[in-house]
């Protein structure tokens, strides 16, 4: 038998969600190799 989970990131279902939704955002748009820093203010 399994050992009951201590936290929520234990439970498989939520495990299985995670890379769901990581997969999902992932695949949205590309991500930028690099991003130039913002100037805030002048």
């Amino acid at each position: 038998m399994r050992q009951p989970a201590k936290t929520f990131q234990d439970l498989i279902v939520w495990q299985k969600a995670h890379q769901f939704v990581l997969s999902q955002i992932k695949g949205l748009r590309p991500q930028p190799k690099h991003v130039a820093p913002v100037s805030v203010g002048a």
